[in-house]
Parts: C-alpha cells; sequence; structure tokens
C-alpha cells in the first residue's frame, strides 16, 4: 500500500482532521486529549462521519481474529488503541510487518521496537471543535540536518560521533571523519550510549529518522544530562546517497516518497 490519505472523523460537537503518509503513524500523549474517543468513534462509524479514500477501521479481536484481518485485507488504514490484545501477543510486529495495510498506533506512551518515523509521532491538538495532529519531534527542515537539543544554536565540530549501527552508515564517516566514530549497535541503544559517554565534549548522534521514533524520547532524556548534544537525522543513509546523486533517483521519489515507496520502485532504482 502507497499513497498520502486525508482522515475526517466528525459529529456534530467534533471533528477530528488527520493525514496519513506513511505505514505506521503514532498518536501518543497524555489521557484526556481525545485519542480513546477518536478510536470509540472509527470503531462505532454510525456514530459519526467518516470521510477517507480508502476503509478505515480499528483492529479489535471479534468475530473474525485479529490475525485473520491482517492476512486477509489490504489497502486498509486500521487503527489499533494500547489497550488492544494483540498488541501483547508475540506474532504482532511479524504479522503487521507482512501486511498490505496503514496502521495508526494510539497510545500514550512509546512502544519499543516499532520502526516508526521521527516525523510520524504525533500528538492531538484540540482547538475549539477541531482535532489535529502536531509533530512531537520534527521541523519542517530536518530532512537535511535536525537539531533536537534546545541548547543548539550554533554549529560546532563534535569530539566525537555516535552512529545507530555497524553497517554501512558506520563505515562511511569512520572512514571519512577525523573524530572518534563509535556503534551503538542499534538505535534502541542510542539512549545507553550517550549516558556511557563520561567526557564532558560535543557529541554528534547521526541516525536514521525513517525509524526512530519510538526511540526518540529516551534519547533526548539522555541527551538532557550532557553539556551538548547534536541529534543529526537525515531520513536515512540510503536517502543521502539518492539526494546526493551517487545512485541515479528522480527527484519525485525523494519529495513524494509515500507514492513510491514499493517494491517496484526500489527494483527500477536498482
Amino acid at each position: 500500500m502507497t499513497g498520502k490519505y486525508e482522515i475526517n472523523v466528525s459529529t456534530r460537537r467534533v471533528k477530528y482532521i488527520i493525514n496519513i503518509k506513511r505505514k505506521y503513524t503514532v498518536i501518543c500523549g497524555d489521557s484526556a486529549t481525545g485519542k480513546t474517543q477518536l478510536c470509540r468513534l472509527i470503531a462505532s462509524p454510525d456514530s459519526c462521519n467518516i470521510s477517507c479514500e480508502v476503509k478505515v477501521a480499528v483492529l479489535q479481536d471479534g468475530i473474525v481474529p485479529w490475525q485473520t484481518v491482517l492476512q486477509n485485507t489490504s489497502g486498509m488504514i486500521l487503527f489499533v488503541d494500547e489497550d488492544f490484545i494483540g498488541l501483547r501477543d508475540s506474532s504482532f510486529s511479524s504479522l503487521v510487518n507482512a501486511s498490505d495495510n496503514y496502521f495508526v498506533f494510539v497510545i500514550r506512551k512509546n512502544i519499543r521496537g516499532l520502526s516508526c518515523s521521527v516525523d510520524e509521532v504525533y500528538q492531538l491538538n484540540s482547538t475549539r471543535r477541531y482535532n489535529i495532529l502536531t509533530s512531537t519531534y520534527t521541523t519542517e527542515t530536518r530532512n537535511e540536518i535536525f537539531y533536537v537539543h534546545d541548547r543548539l544554536k550554533q554549529s560546532c565540530k563534535p569530539d566525537i560521533i555516535m552512529l545507530e549501527d555497524s553497517n554501512s552508515g558506520y563505515e562511511f564517516f569512520k572512514r571519512n571523519s577525523t573524530v572518534e566514530c563509535i556503534s551503538c549497535n542499534g538505535n534502541g541503544n542510542i539512549d545507553n550510549q550517550i549516558r556511557r559517554y563520561n567526557i564532558n565534549g560535543r557529541i554528534a548522534v547521526i541516525a536514521d529518522a525513517a525509524a526512530l521514533g519510538m526511540c526518540m524520547e529516551g534519547i533526548l532524556e539522555a541527551a538532557s544530562s550532557k553539556s551538548e548534544v547534536h541529534i543529526l537525522l537525515p531520513e536515512s543513509f540510503e536517502y543521502l546517497l539518492l539526494k546526493h546523486n551517487v545512485v541515479d533517483c528522480p527527484e519525485e521519489y525523494l519529495t513524494q516518497a509515500y507514492d513510491y515507496a514499493d517494491e517496484k520502485t526500489v527494483k527500477q532504482i536498482l
């Protein structure tokens, strides 16, 4: 499933406007912000008006088991509430990853292990009767370089560079940087690696924004204990290669990735 979609859910008292453009979207935040009401309305379409180009539903364990739903549907947007029993099932992540549907996770706190983009973590913001999504972490300019830490007002040369893994991105920076580079061995370990670094110097963390969404809260908490941390979030190392024409790639594949993020397009590029 590819594409960008707008979902409108409304009653006479309230209206939700939600834009979806990736497989995983996360709506998080405290209770009493309207998240549970949103799922209840979608689960009871007779109680509201739902407008979207594709079918929208809440994933539930009912007459048809949720496993069967995932295995036999495609092209839908499925909302998953944090109380959904399937979240505790060991097969859930593999079935979701294999599914040709989009998913919106409605939660109060982060779900570790969910490969969600930093761009797709939102909070509900209410303005009179309208509820819209506001980005939790990102800015419009993040695709080039994104400084997360509030204390950063100017660029500077880091004393150490932390890369999320030990693969191609790490090898590239290790070979081309004049400062020490270390691997965090996975984005789930970035926060611990920041805490372990005891020298009071400048740290640059470089990670793939495309899969870092559920790790950001821990990373920011760890960064707040240090004097200066740069968190640099390109979409991915592969994105940087395509952006700088290392591999020939039409510009729309990058600016409108939601329309081309499928196996067919990847094969065309390669």
